[in-house]
């Protein structure tokens, strides 16, 4: 019987005789009444069992008379049909109508006989058919009431719980044969799962000659709790209670979340049960676990007690290196941090803070932890990986020397070229951020070794584009041609011109056609000339009458005389060979 059906607690009675043994219950009722009625009884066929005062059932009379509806009264009536406040589901069969009897019971539509002698045993196929709940079945005279309460007013009269609602049914009179003989009996039908609950206030036979039990329309089927027995019934305390138990659904230790009886262990509820059959009839409950802890101790092994069992797959009395102290073998991934079996953090997985070998995320563990934001970890910087645990490329941001990166600035920058190389003017890269216009590894057709396009004129020689001069701009005369290639003397246009600028270059001159050379030399000091032979061999002069050899006169005058093969200025043709000379150095951009 599911205690939630009914609405109430076990009595305290209920705890302190079922610890005893069934000979004592019964014993002990029996010293109470005079005589013994079963504590608890069934299943029967159908599934119902019962359960009195003794074993749980409440004794919490309702009286009914100055609230009730009056159903009717008299000698051996049975009474019209009466609408009940809900459905009503009795041994399968569903009504919305029960017809009662003064004699003390409640039949189905089905029944046509108010049946004043009692059926002992029952079940016993009873006159006028359909199904019996008998509270107090005798020859009686007396009123019948009826009353429905909803859930609010069923809570209010000591029933919660009750969703459905409940139906009462009170009896008031006597024993056929005298008012001396009172009667006062009552059932009460619980809606919502079809439980049954009867007392007996009143009964001056004491159940001499009465039978209470219930069975189904066939009158096969049937409990019966006691009939024609003396003391069968106590005024004021019998109770009964009959029922469908819930499925079994405990594991023994632990009460039933259903507060269904029984546990799925044979043999331990056998042994529970051997000594409290409430836990086998009515519900297995915290007690009922309890005692199967003692019984059952392989069973009911408690966690840390160093004994396995029940659901337990290891108890080593607290956390071990293979034993969690929930008495789960320790495992990586359970959800459990077990210290001793190596683990830093258990998250039943990786995450963003526990790798998934249960030891705490770290990049440079070794361990790629993707839930972290981890792409590789080889324990630190590798080819592959970066320090942060990152995978490496050229790009990212992020130095990694071991795979080759000098530099790494996400791109091209003034300092680091796109592959991740320092910017160096000849490493064959051209960096425009640089300021790099070409790169070809070094000096070449179309390339200065400045890592700028080669021109003519741009101040630089190249030579690989024949360049055998370059002064900075493209004009003749000065030294360099327009063409960057060396003019032979100052003013000419470069190779080939025979114009005579009128500088000696210092070697042997032929003065004419007779065979007569003259040196110059030059220098610092005044100029010599040498003589020379001629076809007459004779003495050469020069113009201004000076015999060969001699110094030109140099007081008052820095004037070059006129003449062929002679320099209109000396000094002039000296600064202009240097500054020839400082032309032709090669500019370098830094």
């Amino acid at each position: 019987m599911s205690t939630g059906g009914l609405g109430y607690p076990p009595i305290d009675m209920r705890r302190t005789i079922s610890s005893l043994s069934t000979a004592s219950v019964l014993l002990f009722a029996g010293l109470a009444s005079g005589d013994a009625a079963a504590a608890v009884g069934g299943p029967d066929a159908f599934g119902y069992s019962f359960v009195d005062q003794v074993d749980g059932a409440p004794y919490l009379y309702l009286n009914i008379t100055a609230t009730g509806m009056n159903l009717g009264n008299g000698d051996d009536v049975l009474i019209a049909a009466t609408n009940l406040g809900a459905p009503f589901t009795f041994y399968g069969e569903t009504v919305n109508q029960l017809r009662a009897s003064t004699n003390g019971f409640l039949t189905s539509t089905l029944g046509t006989n108010s049946d004043f002698s009692n059926d002992c045993p029952i079940p016993l196929p009873a006159g006028g058919g359909g199904f019996r709940i008998a509270p107090l079945h005798d020859d009686l005279v007396t009123t019948v009431y009826y009353q429905y309460y909803t859930e609010a007013q069923a809570a209010a009269a000591g029933f919660p719980g009750q969703v459905d609602g409940m139906s009462v049914f009170q009896w008031t009179g006597s024993h056929f044969g005298g008012a001396a003989n009172g009667v006062n009996a009552e059932a009460i039908l619980f809606h919502t799962d079809g439980t049954i609950l009867t007392m007996v206030a009143t009964d001056l036979e004491g159940g001499s000659g009465s039978t209470l039990g219930i069975q189904d329309s066939t009158g096969l089927i049937g409990l019966n709790y006691t009939c024609n027995t003396a003391g069968g019934t106590i005024p004021g305390v019998t109770a009964v209670a009959y029922y469908l138990p819930l499925p079994t659904d405990s594991d023994c230790c632990s009460p039933s979340a259903s507060g269904a009886p029984g546990c799925l262990d044979p043999a331990c509820e056998t042994a529970v049960c051997a000594g409290d059959p409430f836990c086998c009839n009515v519900e297995w409950d915290a007690q009922c676990a309890e005692e199967a802890a003692m019984f059952c101790p392989a069973l009911c092994a408690t966690c840390g007690d160093g004994n396995v069992g029940g659901t337990e797959e290891c108890d080593d009395m607290g956390e071990s290196a293979t034993c969690d102290v929930d008495c789960t073998f320790a495992a990586c991934g359970d959800s459990t941090v077990n210290a001793l079996a190596g683990e830093d953090c258990d998250d039943g997985g990786e995450s963003a803070t526990c790798d998934a070998d249960c030891t705490e995320v770290s990049c440079g563990d070794s361990t790629v932890n993707m839930t972290a934001g981890e792409t590789c970890d080889d324990g630190g910087r590798s080819e592959m990986c970066n320090a942060d645990c990152t995978s490496a490329s050229c790009g990212d941001g992020i130095v990694n020397a071991t795979a080759g990166e000098d530099c790494d600035d996400s791109g091209e920058t003034a300092t680091c070229d796109i592959d991740c190389t320092n910017a160096e003017c000849g490493d064959g890269y051209t960096n425009e951020a640089a300021g790099e216009e070409c790169d070809d590894s070094g000096e070449s057709k179309n390339c200065d070794d400045d890592c700028t396009v080669a021109e003519c004129g741009d101040g630089t020689v190249n030579g690989a584009n024949n360049e055998e001069c370059d002064d900075g701009n493209n004009e003749d005369g000065d030294g360099c041609a327009a063409d960057c290639t060396d003019e032979e003397e100052p003013g000419t246009t470069g190779p080939g011109d025979t114009g005579d600028t009128g500088l000696d270059t210092g070697a042997d001159e032929t003065a004419d056609s007779g065979g007569g050379t003259a040196a110059t030399t030059m220098g610092p000091g005044p100029m010599t000339l040498s003589a020379g032979n001629d076809t007459s061999g004779g003495e050469e002069t020069d113009t201004d009458g000076g015999s060969a050899g001699e110094l030109p006169p140099t007081d008052g005058c820095n004037c070059s005389t006129e003449g062929e093969g002679t320099g209109r200025s000396a000094a002039w043709s000296v600064l202009a060979l240097f500054g020839l000379g400082a032309l032709r150095r090669r500019r370098r951009r830094a």
